[in-house]
């Protein structure tokens, strides 16, 4: 079924939003990583998750979720929408050109 550009640009940020349901995961990895970094090579995802929830309580792991679906659904609608888009513009651009050929 052919979507319209509103259809798409919904569904694009949709698929952006659900993008981000491994925020937590990736809270912890980012941790995890820093520590590391840090010369605290001991450090394992349980105990990450104590010191997040610690320091920030459950919404710690959520931390930077609105940048990264800003991010996640700004790429989502350019790659399917706008790319979508373009194809068939090219398309379009591609038959009237074979047509007057």
């Amino acid at each position: 079924a052919d979507l319209n550009m509103t259809e798409r640009i919904i569904i694009g940020l949709l698929a952006g939003c659900c993008a981000c349901i491994n925020q937590p995961v990736e809270v912890l990895r980012i941790r995890v990583q820093a520590e590391h970094v840090g010369g605290n090579k001991g450090v394992t995802t349980a105990a990450a998750a104590r010191l997040v929830y610690h320091e920030s309580g459950a919404l710690g792991f959520f931390a930077g979720i609105i940048p990264r679906f800003g991010l996640a659904a700004w790429q989502t609608l350019f790659m399917v929408t706008f790319s979508d888009k373009l194809s068939e513009m090219l398309r379009a651009a591609d038959a009237k050109k074979k047509g007057t050929a």
